[in-house]
């Protein structure tokens, strides 16, 4: 598998494996946000590709909080469901990882949606700890 940062042009294959992971996504709306995200030093997307095909994106940031320092944080991990338990994954966690050294973050962070068991799976193989649970409110602005 190839591992590289995100370009403009994954944006169609982007929206396919976002839609595989239960949201809604449309190829001029991802170039927007891709784009955005692709300017911003803070921001690094990943995109894990076999044969030409993204089979897996990550996405992570850094956060700079008064409370918990500076860490990093995955805000979304989506590997092709054909190839899911097959190492994608975890190599996009590499990436990232390694992303958030380079930036001086000594912790990485993901949120997990309760119902997604497998994903909390995946993640506790992977060496993370569940931290704390909690509710997420929204304001509509």
């Amino acid at each position: 598998m190839d591992l590289r940062k995100a370009v403009l042009s994954d944006a169609l294959e982007l929206v396919r494996l976002t839609e595989q992971l239960g949201y809604p996504a449309d190829i001029e709306g991802m170039k927007i946000i891709l784009d955005d995200l692709l300017r911003q030093q803070e921001y690094a997307v990943f995109v894990g590709a076999i044969d030409n095909k993204a089979v897996g994106w990550i996405q992570v940031h850094q956060v700079i909080s008064m409370e918990t320092d500076v860490y990093a944080e995955i805000m979304g991990l989506v590997v092709d469901e054909e190839y899911r338990g097959r190492g994608p994954g975890r190599l996009l966690l590499h990436a990232t990882s390694d992303w958030a050294r380079s930036i001086g973050c000594r912790r990485l962070r993901v949120r997990c949606n309760t119902i997604r068991t497998e994903s909390h799976k995946f993640y506790q193989n992977s060496g993370f700890i569940l931290k704390k649970e909690q509710k997420v409110f929204d304001s509509l602005l």
